[in-house]
C-alpha cells in the first residue's frame, strides 16, 4: 500500500506542493518544570484516500515542522493545501487561581511531549519521551487478515483441515501488530494498560502469538454511546501517546496540567464524501494531583483554503461546526500559495465531543436552559451525568502582520489563550455579537454578549446569545474585509479532578460546490458534515459495502477470460454480506443491506478510481450479474449541488439470471473501429460488489413516500485488504507457454455429462448424445443418459482454458430433505475427481452454497466452474395454492429440417377470438360471466362441452390463472401446446375426451410444471415409427365412421406402416417418428387423432397425412383432416411425489408394437369400456398437443423434422423403472464426467514449434 511515508524527522527538506505561512511567533521561556525531554520530531504522511496530510507526535498538526508551509491537500495530489496547522489547548486555575495550561500553533515554542505519563505523580523521563516518539501505524485490513489467519489456524487445529496455509500460503505477522504499545511500564509508575487491544483469551496481556491485536471494533459490537472504552478506528489509523510535563511549557509560559493525551488521528478510505475526510481523537487523562475549576478544552485551527489571505470563517452551532470559505468565488494562486480557482470550496472542523460536563445528577436534555445543550452527546439519553460538551464557544482571529485589531490576533501569553478559551478577546471583553465582534466596532452590539462567532442562521433560540435570537451574522453580512483567519472551538467550564478521563473528537470535513456564492460551498460542507456527524455517532463504523471481489484473468488470444472470488477474510465471504445501517432508525423497516450483485468496468487507463465508474469517458460497464430474484433496476435519489435537489440515478439494469463468476471480454469498449481486443495491448478492469436495501420505497411525488430509502444501492468503496486494485491484461497468444500450450477448448465449453440418478436440469437446456438417442430410439429407455459436451443437467463450464484438468468426475447431491413434491431444493453438492472411471480417488470439491442459490463456483485448479440451480416451479398470479397449479419456464422452443428448403410442417395457428383457431386456451377471458346461444343469461347451464356449436363464445373458455400472459400459447406460432392450455369445447379441437365427467380433474393433473423436455421427431424412416392409437375427433358419432364417440379409438380397422390393414383389429395406426423424454431418457407414447367426417382431407384413412387445407370455402374449419397428435408424459407421479399423479411408462418398442401389450391401447380399451381409472391415466398423462397441417406446395414426410421443446424442470429424487430402489445415489440426482476430450494438453513441442513460428515478427498493436 502506498498510503504511508518514509518517517520525517525535524529539518527536513522543503516539500513539494507544501505550502507557505507567515504569521507572528514569540519565544517563551518560563520555569523548568519538566523532564527536559527534547521536543518530539516524528512526523509521518496520512494519504489512504483523497487528502495527503502530515501529521505530527509534537501536539500539532499538518505544518511542515520548521518552516512556514503546510501539508493538508485536498484534493491529493493537487498541491492546494486547504489548512494550516491544529493543536488542543487546554487550561484551567488550580484553588488558588493559578493558571494551568498547555497549548501550541506552529512549533517555535513547545508545550506537549511524547510519552505516558506515571500515575499519581505525572511524571516522566527524556528516555521515555523519545521512546514514544513515534506514530504506531496500523490499518484495519491488516489488523483484519491477522485475526482471520489466527481463525483460521483455531479451525484448522479444531477440524484436522489445512485452511490457514491454503489462504494465507506466506502470510506473516506484520510488524504493527508485533509492537503494538499495549503495556506501559508498571515498574515506573505507568498505567499498565496503553494503547487499546483485542485480549482474546481474557488474560489481560497482550501477546500477537495468542492471537490479540491492535483493537479495531472489526465485528462492530461496540455500542459507543454506553461503552466508554477507546478503540482504534479507521481504515488507516495512526496511535501516539503525549503529555505536557516532558519539559517546560516554551509555547505558552503556563505551568503544566499533568495531562496525558493518547491521540489517533484517522481517515477512510470510501466512494462518498468521506473521502475528503480526516478525523482526530484525543483520550485526555489527568496524571496531575491537583484539581482545577473553570477548565476549558479546546481546537485550534489555522486554515489555508487555497489563498490564505482571502478567507472568512463561520460556524454553524446545531452542528457544532466551525469553517472556512472564500470571500469572492474566484481563489487566486497568491505569494507562492496555489488558489482553488473558480468556486473554491469550504472546509471545516466538527467538534463531536469534547468534555464531560459537570455532575448534577439529571439526564440534562438538548436545549438552551442551563446545563442543556444543542450539540455534544448524551443529552436526552436517560443516563444521568453522561452529557459531554460539543461546541460552546467559536471565535475567531486573525493574523498579525495584516493590520488587524491587536486584541483579535494571535495569543502571545497563557492569558491570552485562556481568554479565547472562555470567550473573551486579549483584552479581556467579551464576544459581542455583529460586525468584527469587538467592542471597538459599532456593528458589535454590546447589549449582546455572544459565545458563537458568525453562527449565520444556525442558532434561531439565542443559545449562545442568553436565550434571545438575533438576526444572521456572518463576515459576509457583516462586510470584514478577507484574512488570513484562524478560530478556535472550546468546550466548558467544568471541573477537572485528578484522574479524570476526556475526549476530544474532531473530523475535518472539506466540500466545494459547483457554483453559485461562495457560501455555497459552504451549504455542501453542512450537507458533508451531517454524514460525518453520522458516523461519528455510529462509533465510527463506516457503512462498508460488500468487499470487492478478487479479479483475476487468463489471457488468450485476442481476449481474456475474469474471474471473480471472495477470500475468507472478505466480508462478502461465500457472497452472505449483510450490514445494518445504523440510520434507518424504524424498527419496522428492513435496516439491513445485503449483497445483491456484481459490476465490471474496463477503464480508460489504471489511474481512474472507482469514484469515477459513473463517466463514461473513464469506465465502462463490461459485466453485471446479481441475484435471481424480484430485483433488478436499481435507482438512487442523489443529491445535485447544481440544482440543490435530489436527482434519480440509475446505478444497476440487472440481468436477473444470477450470480456469475467468469466473463469473457474479447471487445474493447474504448476501442476507436474494429472493437475487438488487440494482442499485446494493456487493458484495464475493475469490479464491485453492491448491495441493496429499499426498506421503503422514496418517491419525490408522493408525501407519504418521502421517508423512503433514496439510497438502495451501495457498492465497494474497499476491497478485504486495502483499496480496490485495477486489474491490468494483455491478451496473447498462449501456445508458447509451458513449452508448447494446446487449448482444446474455449470458455464456455463443458464436458459431455452423465446422468446416474435422480432428475431434473436446473434451466438447462439439454441435448442427448446421438448415441443415446439411437438407444432409446430402439429400446425405449436409457437409465444414464448422456449429454452433448456443454449441454447436460448441470453446467459444468471452462472458465480457464489453459489449465483445464484431465480425469473422471463424479458429482452426488448431498445433504437434504425433499420438499413434498419431492424437489432437492437446499441440495448442496460434492464431486469426487478420479484418475479414471473406476480408478484411484484423487481429491474432491463441496459446494459452497446450497443449489437454491444460482451460483457460478470456480474451481480454478480444475479449470472449471460448477453452477447448478434450482429454478423452482412457481404459481402463476391468481393460482391457487395447489401444487398443480404450478407452472414452469419455457426454456425455447423450435422447428428444424433436416433441408431447411423443405419446410413441410405448419401450424394451425393460435389466435383469440370466437372460432376454432383459438385452440390454445391461454389468457383471461371467462364466458361465465356474459351471454350465449345456450343460455339468455350466461354459461353456466351448458351441456355436455363435446357437443358445443363451435360458433358459441361460450365454447372458447381460458384455462384462467396459468398463462395470462400467454407465454405458452405462441410455441412455434400457436402449432403446440401443452395439454392442459389445449381447447376441447365444441367442434374442431385438437382433442376430445371420452365420456369423462372428470376431464377437470385430468387436466389439473396435466400440470405446466411436470411438463416433460421433449424432441418430437417426423421421419421417413418407418423403423422409428411409433405404433399408437387413433383418436375420433368428429364430435358427432353419427357422421362418423363406423358411428365412433368422440375421444374413442377410431372405429376403421388398423393400419401397419404402409397405411394397409393389419388385421389386428380396429383403432391403431403408425406416427410418422418419435418422442423422446430428455431429462428422464425414456421414448414416449403417443397417439393421433382424425375427423373421420372429414374424408376428403385424409380424416378417415387412419394414417397421419395431414393435408393443406384450413379452412373450406364456407369458412368451416377443415384443419387438414385433423391429424393432431398427443405426447405422453414418463413417470409423473413417481418424479413429483404427487399421489394423485399417473405414472405412464415408457414406449418400449418391442413391447407397445404388439396390441396385447400397447399400455396405451390396452388403456383405450378400458376407456371405451367407461373405466374412470383409465380415462384419468390416460388423459392426465397427455403432456403435449401438436395440432399441424401441411405447409403450403410442400409434400409430406419429404425431410426430417424435429420439434425441439425445452422446459425448466427442478432437481427432484427419482427412482426410475428398472432401479425402483433407487440408483448409485439413493434416487437423488448425481452425475458424471470425463475430461479426456477437453483436458488441456502441455509441453506440446509441435504446439512450441508452430508458435514461435509466429513470433518471428511481433506487429505493433496500436
Amino acid at each position: 500500500m502506498k498510503f504511508i511515508s518514509t518517517i520525517i524527522v525535524t529539518g527536513f527538506l522543503l516539500i513539494s506542493n507544501a505550502q507557505l505561512f507567515v504569521g507572528d511567533n514569540p519565544n517563551i521561556i518560563g520555569p523548568i518544570k519538566g523532564a527536559n525531554c527534547s521536543p518530539p520530531s516524528s512526523s509521518t504522511f496520512m494519504q489512504m484516500n483523497n487528502v495527503k496530510a502530515i501529521i505530527h507526535t509534537a501536539g500539532n498538526l499538518w505544518q511542515i515542522p520548521g518552516q512556514n508551509y503546510s501539508q493538508y491537500e485536498v484534493p491529493k495530489n493537487s498541491g492546494i493545501m486547504a489548512l494550516f496547522t491544529s493543536a488542543l489547548w487546554l487550561g484551567g486555575v488550580d484553588a488558588n487561581n493559578q493558571l494551568k495550561l498547555a497549548a501550541l500553533r506552529y512549533r517555535s515554542g513547545q508545550d506537549y511531549w511524547t510519552g505516558p505519563l506515571t500515575q499519581g505523580g505525572a511524571e516522566t523521563t527524556a528516555e521515555n519521551c523519545v521512546f514514544y516518539d513515534k506514530h504506531f501505524v496500523t490499518t484495519q485490513d491488516a489488523i483484519r487478515e491477522f485475526n482471520a489467519w489466527f481463525q483460521a489456524g483455531i479451525d484448522d487445529e479444531t477440524n484436522g483441515t489445512s485452511t490457514q496455509i491454503e489462504l494465507f500460503p506466506e502470510y506473516e505477522v506484520p510488524s504493527m501488530i508485533k509492537e503494538w504499545p499495549a503495556h506501559g511500564d508498571i515498574s515506573i509508575g505507568q498505567d499498565f494498560y496503553l494503547a487499546p487491544f483485542f485480549d482474546r483469551d481474557d488474560d489481560g496481556v497482550y501477546n500477537w502469538e495468542n492471537g490479540d491485536y491492535p483493537w479495531y471494533d472489526i465485528n462492530k459490537t461496540k455500542e459507543c454511546s454506553s461503552d466508554r472504552s477507546v478503540s482504534l478506528y479507521g481504515d488507516l489509523n495512526f496511535w501516539w501517546v503525549m503529555n505536557d510535563k516532558g519539559n517546560i511549557h516554551t509555547e505558552t509560559g503556563a505551568d503544566p496540567i499533568g495531562m496525558e493525551i493518547r491521540s489517533q488521528a484517522f481517515s477512510f478510505s470510501s466512494n462518498d464524501e468521506i473521502n475528503n475526510m480526516t478525523f482526530y481523537n484525543y483520550e485526555l487523562i489527568n496524571r496531575g494531583t491537583q484539581t482545577l475549576f473553570d477548565t476549558y478544552f479546546g481546537c485550534f485551527t489555522d486554515g489555508a483554503l487555497g489563498d490564505p489571505y482571502d478567507d472568512y470563517v463561520g460556524c454553524d452551532v446545531n452542528r457544532g461546526l466551525g469553517y472556512y470559505y472564500n470571500g469572492d468565488n474566484f481563489d487566486g494562486d497568491n505569494s507562492g500559495f496555489f488558489g482553488y480557482g473558480d468556486n473554491p470550496p469550504a472546509v471545516g472542523v466538527d467538534f463531536f465531543e469534547g468534555p464531560y460536563q459537570d455532575d448534577d445528577g439529571i439526564d440534562n436534555a438538548y436545549g438552551i436552559l442551563p446545563g442543556e445543550a444543542l450539540n455534544g452527546i448524551g443529552f436526552g439519553d436517560s443516563i444521568i451525568d453522561n452529557e459531554r460538551y460539543g461546541m460552546r464557544r467559536f471565535l475567531y482571529y486573525s493574523n498579525n502582520t495584516n493590520g488587524a485589531n491587536p486584541s483579535q490576533t494571535d495569543p502571545q501569553y497563557a492569558a491570552d489563550y485562556y481568554s479565547y478559551l472562555k470567550g473573551f478577546w486579549k483584552d479581556g471583553t467579551r464576544f459581542y455579537y455583529g460586525g468584527s465582534g469587538h467592542v471597538s466596532d459599532s456593528e458589535a452590539d454590546q447589549n449582546v454578549p455572544c459565545d458563537f462567532m458568525f453562527p449565520g442562521d444556525t442558532d434561531p433560540l439565542g443559545w449562545g446569545t442568553g436565550g434571545i435570537p438575533q438576526p444572521e451574522w456572518t463576515e459576509q453580512t457583516a462586510g470584514n474585509p478577507p484574512n488570513d483567519r484562524r478560530f478556535v472551538q472550546s468546550a466548558g467550564p467544568f471541573i477537572l479532578k485528578p484522574g479524570a478521563v476526556n475526549n476530544i473528537t474532531v473530523g475535518v470535513v472539506w466540500a466545494r460546490a459547483p457554483g453559485g456564492d461562495p457560501f455555497a460551498s459552504v451549504e455542501s460542507l453542512k450537507r458533508a458534515d451531517d454524514k460525518a456527524q453520522s458516523l461519528f455517532e455510529n462509533c465510527f463504523k463506516v457503512l462498508d459495502a460488500p468487499h470487492a471481489p478478487l479479479l483475476e484473468a487468463q489471457e488468450l488470444d485476442n481476449s481474456v477470460i475474469l474471474t471473480l472470488s471472495n477470500p475468507i477474510n472478505s466480508n462478502n465471504y461465500l457472497e452472505n454480506y449483510i450490514e445494518r445501517d445504523p440510520f434507518i432508525i424504524s424498527a419496522f423497516n428492513d435496516r439491513d443491506y445485503r449483497f445483491q450483485g456484481y459490476q465490471i468496468y474496463q477503464l480508460s487507463g489504471k489511474d481512474v478510481s472507482v469514484s469515477e465508474l459513473q463517466d463514461a469517458s473513464k469506465a465502462r460497464l463490461v459485466a453485471q450479474c446479481d441475484i435471481q430474484d424480484n430485483i433488478d433496476r436499481i435507482i438512487n435519489f442523489e443529491y445535485d449541488d447544481e440544482i440543490d435537489a435530489s436527482m434519480p440515478i440509475e446505478r444497476v439494469n440487472g440481468s436477473n439470471e444470477g450470480i456469475k463468476h467468469s466473463f469473457y471480454v474479447s471487445e474493447d469498449l474504448f476501442a476507436q473501429g474494429e472493437s475487438k481486443l488487440v494482442n499485446f495491448k494493456r487493458y484495464y478492469f475493475v469490479a464491485i460488489a453492491y448491495a441493496y436495501n429499499n426498506y421503503k420505497t422514496y418517491d419525490p411525488n408522493d408525501p407519504l413516500g418521502l421517508d423512503g430509502q433514496k439510497m438502495p444501492y451501495i457498492a465497494s468503496r474497499k476491497a478485504p485488504i486495502g483499496e480496490i486494485k485495477v486489474l491490468e491484461v494483455i491478451p496473447h497468444n498462449p501456445s508458447p507457454e509451458l513449452d508448447g500450450t494446446i487449448q482444446m477448448v474455449s470458455y464456455g465449453s463443458g464436458p459431455k455429462i452423465k446422468r446416474l440418478d435422480g432428475h431434473g436440469n436446473g434451466g438447462q437446456e439439454l441435448e442427448l448424445t446421438s448415441s443415446t438417442k439411437s438407444t432409446i430410439i430402439s429400446s425405449g429407455y436409457v437409465e444414464n443418459p448422456v449429454y452433448n459436451n456443454g449441454s447436460g443437467p448441470i453446467n459444468v463450464k471452462v472458465v480457464d482454458p489453459l489449465n483445464v484438468v484431465d480425469g473422471y468426475f463424479e458429482c452426488l447431491f448431498t445433504d437434504y430433505n425433499t420438499t413434498t413434491s419431492n424437489s432437492a431444493d437446499t441440495a448442496d453438492w460434492i464431486i469426487n475427481r478420479y484418475a479414471s472411471e473406476g480408478g484411484v480417488f484423487i481429491e474432491s470439491v463441496s459446494s459452497k452454497r446450497s443449489i437454491n442459490n444460482n451460483n457460478e463456483q470456480i474451481i480454478p485448479e480444475w479449470g472449471v466452474s460448477v453452477q447448478i440451480n434450482q429454478n423452482n416451479y412457481y404459481f402463476p398470479e391468481g393460482a391457487s395454492g395447489d401444487a398443480k397449479e404450478k407452472t414452469t419456464d419455457l426454456l425455447s422452443a423450435s422447428i428444424t429440417f433436416a433441408d431447411s428448403s423443405k419446410r413441410w410442417l405448419a401450424p394451425v395457428p393460435d389466435s383469440d377470438g370466437f372460432y376454432p383457431f383459438n385452440w390454445i386456451r391461454s389468457g383471461d377471458y371467462d364466458p361465465t360471466n356474459g351471454t350465449s346461444t345456450v343460455d339468455d343469461d350466461d354459461c353456466t347451464d351448458a351441456t355436455d362441452p363435446n357437443y358445443l356449436s363451435w360458433t358459441d363464445p361460450c365454447s372458447y373458455p381460458d384455462v384462467l390463472n396459468q398463462d395470462n400472459e400467454k407465454i405458452w400459447a405462441g410455441i412455434l406460432g400457436g402449432g403446440i401446446a401443452p395439454h392442459k392450455l389445449t381447447g376441447y369445447e365444441a367442434s374442431y379441437m385438437p382433442i376430445a375426451y371420452y365420456n369423462y365427467a372428470g376431464v377437470g380433474v385430468a387436466r389439473k393433473l396435466a400440470s405446466l410444471s411436470w411438463l416433460p423436455s421433449v424432441d418430437i421427431v417426423f421421419t421417413s424412416d418407418k423403423s422409428k415409427w411409433t405404433r399408437c392409437p387413433v383418436i375420433e375427433l368428429g364430435r358427432e358419432a353419427s357422421l362418423n365412421v363406423g358411428g365412433a364417440s368422440p375421444g374413442a379409438l377410431r372405429a376403421s380397422p388398423s393400419v401397419d406402416r404402409n397405411g394397409n390393414p393389419d388385421g389386428t383389429g380396429t383403432g391403431m395406426g403408425w406416427f410418422p417418428g418419435y418422442a423422446i423424454d430428455v431429462e428422464s431418457g425414456a421414448r414416449l407414447y403417443m397417439a393421433f387423432g382424425e375427423n373421420s367426417f372429414l374424408v376428403s382431407d385424409n380424416g378417415a384413412d387412419m394414417i397421419w397425412n395431414p393435408t393443406r387445407t384450413l379452412v373450406d370455402d364456407n369458412g368451416t374449419p377443415i384443419f387438414g383432416g385433423m391429424h393432431a397428435f398427443y405426447v405422453f408424459s414418463f413417470q409423473n407421479k413417481s418424479k413429483n411425489s404427487f399421489l394423485q399423479a399417473e405414472n405412464y411408462p415408457a414406449y418400449i418398442p418391442s413391447q407397445a408394437e404388439n396390441n396385447a401389450t400397447n399400455e396405451l391401447y390396452n388403456d383405450f380399451q378400458n376407456i371405451e369400456s367407461n373405466q374412470t381409472s383409465a380415462k384419468k391415466k390416460v388423459y392426465s398423462s397427455i403432456s403435449w398437443v401438436g395440432n399441424p397441417v401441411l405447409g403450403y406446395a410442400q409434400t409430406l414426410l419429404s425431410t426430417d423434422a424435429t420439434i425441439r421443446l425445452r422446459v425448466n424442470k427442478e432437481y427432484k429424487n427419482f427412482s426410475n423403472p428398472t432401479n425402483p430402489t433407487g440408483g448409485p445415489n439413493g434416487g437423488k440426482p448425481m452425475y458424471s464426467w470425463n475430461t479426456s476430450d477437453i483436458a488441456t494438453e502441455l509441453g506440446s513441442a509441435d504446439e512450441l514449434t508452430s508458435a514461435l513460428d509466429l513470433i518471428n515478427v511481433v506487429p505493433n498493436p496500436y
